[in-house]
């Protein structure tokens, strides 16, 4: 049994489009990841390698316990504004954008709140009241960041706009 052959529904005289080449695109868009991520490694090691040498023993332990606590709080930071831009694209991103900032700006407060709220009880519990001001230092960082993460939003889609 044959199939008889459909006709094309591009008439023959009309070139079809091809689509371009993702390949340039995606190894473009690797490569930065990987510069960038490289990048902030390296900085990252050298701040700590910095710090290690220039703060005493006993400073560099408050400065990590206090970063401690502020990497687990900075979990909450954004309310995933961010991600949530991103998803839903260009198009979308003036309807967007306003209410994003103000429920990330929310989500950053709450996190920094928490943050400043703990404080005492960590400076207690570790028995230094060292953390009180440099995790209180931590939890301004975090609601002054909205609107830098909101703008990398943008950033970001502009870029993988631009690319593919």
């Amino acid at each position: 049994m044959t199939i008889p052959d459909t006709p094309s529904l591009v008439p023959e005289s009309e070139p079809r489009e091809q689509a371009p080449a993702m390949g340039a695109a995606v190894g473009r868009g690797v490569a930065w990841m990987l510069i960038n991520t490289g990048w902030s490694r390296a900085m990252s090691f050298a701040a700590q390698y910095f710090l290690a040498k220039w703060l005493s023993h006993g400073d560099f332990g408050v400065y990590s316990v206090a970063i401690a606590f502020g990497v687990f709080v900075h979990f909450f930071k954004d309310g995933g504004g961010r991600q949530l831009l991103i998803q839903r694209g260009l198009g979308e991103y003036p309807r967007l954008v306003g209410t994003v900032f103000w429920l990330a700006l929310l989500f950053n407060l709450l996190a920094g709140g928490t943050l400043a709220a703990i404080a005492p009880a960590v400076a207690r519990g570790y028995e230094d009241a060292r953390y009180v001001p440099m995790l209180l230092l931590i939890a301004i960082s975090m609601p002054l960041s909205t609107p830098g993460t909101i703008l990398s939003a943008k950033l970001w889609m502009d870029l993988r706009a631009r690319s593919l």
